[in-house]
């Protein structure tokens, strides 16, 4: 397991291939995320890659244009606010076309053929990211933490023993920063955002999408690339609507020891799984389910 320098597509590329498991080491590259997916291996061996939302789109985003504003130009693309409305294919069609339908056309060929591969921002929504992007830079922690950090840090190579994965099995791992000076150096750190930043959300969203795992595996990773022992875990919340305030919380100590359990287990699920054979995995248990008595009362007030 080693840092290497890779761009964030040549990164994704390397994806995990379900359909060859019960092979891992011919499956590739076990992630973060991967670990998260098999929470339900059902979901996981059944559903299909899953496609960008909103959320993920405006996390990207923000996270770009804070932590590599460098990059943003190579995997972005501003569509100007005079940009006419794309044509249609009755348009397109037409034996006689209008001028505003030649403008159009002529406009829409070419921006489409300069941004290939591009993720098109709408002018103004670059200009809120770029608020959001603001406050994350005003706040005094999370700017700490990106002045003394580097970013974008890439780990791949031999999975760590500590997975309990078989000989040979591949990982990887790409955090948006890893504290290299300062206060933060036994801390991997994660930036998110969501709508509502009330406590009680925040612990929700934490346990519907697994951060303590995929923290736990960061820390796992980022130990076994030489970056010292990182035994806890800042997690840089940001609120995705106006004004974008941010809080910084943390994950202990034993918190990321119970991340790296749950890690444990999931390797061992992810050896067992075949897509010909998951019958294994059904619910075949038949629970009770009484009311509650919240629902009790309600028929009785009827």
């Amino acid at each position: 397991m080693k840092q290497i320098k890779i761009n964030q597509q040549s990164y994704h590329g390397n994806r995990f291939d379900k359909t060859k498991l019960p092979d891992i080491k011919a499956a590739g590259y076990v992630s973060a995320s991967l670990l998260s997916k098999v929470r339900n291996p059902i979901k996981f061996m059944k559903a299909e890659p899953d496609e960008e939302t909103q959320a993920m789109y405006w996390g990207s985003l923000v996270d770009c244009l804070w932590t590599t504003p460098k990059l943003f130009n190579v995997f972005y693309a501003v569509l100007p606010e005079d940009a006419p409305r794309r044509p249609t294919e009755v348009q397109r069609k037409a034996v006689k076309q209008s001028p505003a339908a030649i403008k159009s056309i002529a406009f829409w060929d070419a921006w489409e053929k300069s941004t290939a591969g591009k993720c098109v921002v709408p002018a103004d929504v670059l200009v809120e990211a770029r608020k959001a992007v603001a406050m994350l830079k005003e706040h005094p922690i999370s700017s700490e933490i990106l002045a003394n950090s580097q970013t974008q840090v890439v780990m791949m190579g031999k999975a760590p023993e500590s997975l309990g994965l078989p000989e040979g099995v591949l990982a990887k791992g790409m955090m948006d920063m890893l504290p290299d000076s300062g206060r933060f150096t036994d801390y991997v750190v994660d930036l998110k955002t969501t709508n509502n930043l009330a406590e009680n959300l925040v612990h929700n969203i934490m346990f519907q999408f697994d951060y303590v795992v995929k923290m736990s595996f960061y820390s796992i990773l980022s130990e076994a690339c030489g970056f010292g022992v990182r035994d806890k875990a800042l997690l840089i919340w940001q609120n995705s609507k106006a004004p974008y305030e941010v809080k910084v919380r943390e994950l202990g100590p034993n918190d990321i020891a119970f991340g790296k359990t749950i890690i444990r287990k999931r390797c061992e699920v992810l050896g067992k799984l075949d897509p010909n054979h998951i019958e294994a995995f059904y619910d075949t248990e038949i629970k009770e389910m009484p009311l509650k008595s919240w629902a009790i009362e309600e028929y009785n007030n009827e």
